[in-house]
């Protein structure tokens, strides 16, 4: 699943749909097997072209799995119907013909586009998977008849110990359940806003001229039908989406006495909802294209969790589940995934790369704080944790000035603003950025924010308003996480300098809060003669230097307090880098501070320009030299899905490049690691 680096990767091909535009009126039943699948495989590599780069692949690929991602296009809709996954191969002389997809030798998943911008995966401990099971059984379902059958109740207690026998000790787990409290659509989104990375769905539901319907229930525990798009919308607005949604969408068959007992899948009337919801940005979702019966669940659940613990592979574990399903069970292929990762990770392993015990490097770090002797350097993704990414935020800064930019083009911020700058002007860009920033808060806490922040303020708003604003919807953010968000782990561990690749104000607030009596020091790089007016704590005090007491935050491209010094386009960084490069355009105290000591990155993409630019700078800095007598940190420097063809190649690219500079990776966000580092280094002390 991890070990690709040798794969090519094949370029898409795209043929005239002939047979598939009647494919779906030519199929023989589903229960003729292998005649149905015959036809399925006949119609998907019936063009030359692509059989060749079918063929191609396959040997490409080695020992290894190959990937196969097959896209629908919206406007064939209709095949979303066909059972891609039981697609067979031409046989030879005296045998069966063979399934095209089957085990790990080719992966199959559906793949669907999405607008959403946000990061595709996560990083869990490997035993931490959080997966949270709903099961909504209405008082008054039998009073609802879909297709001819009348909907019988569900059988919570066996839905949940399933799913418990599933897990298998794999997961942390909690259960909803109408016997205990009514699921509503409003309780099921508030214990997802919890963050957890499955969500097991079981409800009935059904087809309706308008879309798919939930058959949730209301405060009083009777059904209520939830539109499919209003789900959709409510797990899309959540901060913190789940990774996975697994539908389990049940209905009696009640035509015969051995088909008594539920089957699942409703008919396959929640199977639309699968691409809805990729597109609104779930990186996976297994739905059910058909009645399956109950007896195929039971075998398919404790399988597909067991291979998903090993390695966080979705897509490997449901083709391995239904490998173990093929012999017994005719309804094997009705688990459909609809998946947009690259890798079919759904989360990454927690921990430093190469996983080596973990005590030689927390001792080395824990030391360097001590003596104080360490250098944190703030990236991007502790302000992201707060607003959403970087990507979101270009993409909402794209379509605020109407750009007509690619989208491939559109997700990096310094490239947009960089357009932006040269069409509209720089300081109407920083001023729409601050906008666009208070916005993507708002949104992630609508509803829990108060009156006064709620209001949107008018595009020609004073710029004290202005940055008074941002700074009291940021503050609202950051202390929703309490004592564990990463700033104010920083702030109680005893650093005396900071320095941060962000323009917002948050270390300092944090320094303020947890450790009393504390003045901190806003300090900025001047990389454009505008800035010289700034005032300067080494101007005003000739023998300043950071302190316990005084701590200096040291904002390398700019601060929001003075918003005509925040960098935000390619040419900015370029220029920041070469007026760094001057003589004494950085204090000495910094320079030696990123030179002499430790460093701690957190929170940086390999293709951020904050990182290209200030790991440059200190490469190249005098006496960096230096660097290599001691061992240093990156946190969270990962390459995305949504950013590389071959995320797993750059991973080991960027471990082998930072390793030759004296850099230990771990792998894993910030706050993850800042709670495992105050932990590692003793009591908080307040930085004293």
């Amino acid at each position: 699943c991890t070990d690709r680096a040798e794969l090519p990767i094949v370029d898409p091909v795209t043929v005239e749909p002939a047979p598939g535009a009647t494919l779906v009126n030519t199929l023989p039943p589903v229960g003729d097997s292998l005649a149905y699948g015959v036809t399925v495989g006949q119609a998907l590599l019936y063009d030359p072209r692509v059989r060749r780069a079918f063929d191609e692949a396959t040997v490409a690929a080695g020992n290894d799995p190959l990937r196969v991602r097959f896209h629908v296009h919206p406007d064939a809709a209709a095949l979303y119907r066909v059972a891609w996954e039981a697609a067979r191969d031409e046989p030879h002389p005296g045998e069966d013909p063979p399934l095209l997809f089957a085990g790990e030798r080719r992966i199959f998943s559906r793949y669907n586009t999405s607008s959403d911008a946000r990061p595709l995966y996560r990083r869990r401990p490997g035993d931490d998977l959080r997966v949270l099971m709903a099961v909504a059984n209405p008082s008054n379902i039998g009073k609802y008849n879909v297709g001819g059958i009348q909907l019988p109740p569900i059988d919570e207690h066996l839905e949940t110990d399933r799913l418990t026998q599933a897990l298998g000790g794999h997961a942390i787990s909690k259960v909803l359940q109408s016997s205990k409290e009514a699921v509503t659509l409003d309780v099921l989104i508030e214990h997802l806003a919890e963050d957890y990375d499955v969500l097991v769905l079981v409800c009935h539901g059904a087809l309706q001229p308008s879309g798919p319907v939930l058959y949730l229930q209301a405060g009083d525990g009777s059904a209520e039908g939830t539109e499919g798009e209003e789900f959709v919308r409510r797990v899309a607005e959540l901060r913190t989406r789940p990774r996975l949604v697994f539908l389990a969408s049940c209905q009696s068959a009640g035509t015969a006495a051995d088909q008594a007992a539920p089957l699942y899948g409703a008919g396959g009337a929640l199977a639309p909802l699968g691409p809805r919801l990729a597109d609104a940005g779930i990186p996976a979702v297994i739905a059910m294209q058909g009645n399956v019966a109950i007896d195929t669940i039971n075998d398919f659940m404790p399988v597909f969790f067991r291979f998903l613990a090993q390695d966080g592979c979705v897509d490997r574990a449901v083709s391995l589940a239904r490998s173990q399903l093929r012999e017994k069970h005719r309804d094997w292929w009705v688990p459909s995934l609809i998946m947009r990762l690259r890798t079919g990770e759904l989360f990454r392993r927690t921990g430093f790369e190469g996983g080596q015990t973990d005590f030689q490097y927390w001792n080395e770090l824990t030391a360097a704080i001590a003596n104080r002797k360490c250098t944190p350097i703030l990236g991007p993704a502790l302000l992201e944790q707060h607003v959403g990414s970087r990507r979101e935020l270009a993409s909402r800064l794209a379509r605020a000035y109407k750009m007509p930019a690619p989208r491939a083009e559109r997700d990096v911020l310094a490239l947009v603003a960089q357009q932006l700058a040269a069409m509209r002007g720089v300081d109407g860009v920083r001023r729409e950025l601050l906008l666009v920033l208070m916005d993507m808060v708002r949104d992630r806490y609508r509803g829990l924010l108060t009156a006064e922040l709620e209001t949107v303020l008018p595009k020609n708003v004073a710029p004290d308003v202005l940055l008074t604003r941002m700074r009291d919807m940021l503050a609202f953010a950051s202390e929703r996480q309490g004592r564990l968000e990463a700033h104010a782990i920083l702030a109680r561990l005893p650093f005396s300098l900071y320095l941060s690749a962000n323009p917002d104000g948050l270390m300092e607030r944090a320094l303020e809060r947890e450790r009393p009596g504390t003045a901190p020091v806003s300090e900025i790089l001047r990389w454009h003669p505008e800035q010289d007016a700034i005032p300067s704590v080494y101007a005003a005090e000739a023998r300043y230097t950071s302190s316990l007491e005084r701590p200096l935050v040291y904002h390398f491209f700019g601060s929001a307090t003075h918003q005509e010094s925040i960098v935000v386009s390619q040419d900015h960084f370029l220029d920041a880098l070469i007026a760094a490069s001057r003589k004494d355009a950085v204090p000495a105290e910094v320079r030696s501070a990123l030179s002499s000591r430790t460093l701690l990155f957190l929170g940086f993409q390999p293709d951020d320009w904050s990182f290209r630019a200030l790991f440059r700078f200190i490469l190249k800095q005098e006496g960096a030299g230096l660097l290599r007598t001691k061992v240093h940190f990156a946190v969270q420097i990962d390459p995305e899905e949504n950013e590389f063809d071959e995320p797993e190649v750059a991973r080991r690219y960027l471990a082998q490049y930072l390793r030759s500079e004296q850099i230990s990776i771990y792998w894993g966000s910030a706050g993850d690691f800042l709670a495992e580092l105050e932990q590692q280094y003793g009591p908080a002390t307040g930085g004293r």
